[in-house]
């Protein structure tokens, strides 16, 4: 399936991104509350200070479609328009897999970088600085 970039560019909150998964992608999602779809996340949990802390409204997960499902997917909207690559990559440095033992909290889920999705209004294309 091909997805319309126009439409994707328009989304703006997390509704209308899992509808737009839904609808465009067509993923398989049944549920139709937030709360039953994704789980919060508070910056402290991912180890950031209180100013990066300040620059996000919100940071959610979306929950596993099917068992085993090997990649995260985050939903992380900031305060402002631009989007704060430093912030980013301490959410994303809180969040992969380390080589070195105890480099990470083991409370904490991770991932390999690769299996990792962040999507957020603020983005318009991926950034030079994260490739």
């Amino acid at each position: 399936m091909r997805a319309d970039p126009d439409r994707l560019r328009a989304v703006k909150t997390l509704p209308q991104l899992i509808a737009y998964l839904r609808d465009e992608l067509e993923w398989p999602i049944e549920a139709q509350e937030i709360d039953d779809l994704a789980y919060d996340y508070k910056a402290e949990e991912l180890g950031l200070n209180e100013d990066h802390a300040a620059k996000i409204k919100e940071i959610k997960q979306l929950r596993p479609l099917e068992s085993g499902q090997p990649c995260g997917i985050f939903w992380v909207n900031f305060e402002k328009k631009r989007l704060p690559l430093v912030v980013l990559r301490r959410i994303l440095g809180s969040l992969i897999l380390k080589r070195r033992a105890g480099a990470r909290k083991p409370d904490r889920p991770g991932w390999h970088l690769n299996d990792l999705l962040f999507i957020s209004p603020q983005f318009r294309a991926i950034p030079k600085a994260l490739l």
